[in-house]
């Protein structure tokens, strides 16, 4: 129970020592049903959040599960690793070069948002050499963007695709890949210096 307007999940970790549980958000107080065992007192959430399938002529195709908060996608390395990384010869493509976020939105839909680069371990956010394009448009994310995605977005790091697939129109991860592999390739933007 929280008040009608806010859509701030709560996380109670012992409700047997509370009686009621201040949302961080809204300052509403949550009274703790006793009846109810340890629990999360919030909408529950599928255990997958979406997939990013690669999709790509020059690329083997590969599946990533996304969590929920930051996910980071890029070339696969082990001096500077990605939570998600992609086994490729694209030398255009960063070891980190995206980042991902999945988040609750205000309506309590999931939300996907797509930036380029990724923040470094002293804090500071790094972007990627190649840049990071969107459904095959030639302009480049700058650092201020922050876009929304959509379940078939295409996501082009480097001269490789990935595909975007959300439980809500593909419930399973083998829906999602076969609604890629039954995708035209989308198109590559060209035209990056070598590294």
């Amino acid at each position: 129970m929280r008040q009608p307007k806010c859509r701030s999940p709560l996380l109670i970790q012992n409700p047997q020592k509370l009686k009621e549980a201040k949302c961080p958000a809204c300052g509403f107080l949550n009274p703790i049903p006793e009846e109810e065992a340890p629990t999360q007192l919030q909408t529950r959430q599928p255990t997958e959040l979406g997939w990013l399938i690669v999709k790509d002529e020059q690329t083997a195709t590969q599946t990533f599960v996304l969590t929920m908060g930051v996910n980071v996608i890029g070339r696969q390395s082990n001096l500077s690793p990605s939570t998600h990384m992609i086994v490729t010869n694209d030398e255009f493509m960063s070891r980190p070069h995206c980042t991902l976020t999945v988040r609750i939105g205000i309506q309590g839909n999931i939300e996907y948002l797509l930036q380029d680069g990724a923040a470094q371990h002293d804090g500071t956010w790094k972007l990627s050499r190649n840049g990071t394009y969107l459904n095959g448009e030639e302009q480049r994310l700058s650092e201020f963007d922050c876009l929304y995605l959509s379940d078939g977005d295409i996501i082009q790091i480097g001269v490789t695709k990935l595909v975007l697939k959300t439980p809500a129109l593909a419930q399973s991860v083998q829906k999602a890949y076969r609604q890629v592999e039954d995708m035209d390739y989308g198109r590559t933007v060209i035209g990056f210096k070598t590294p």
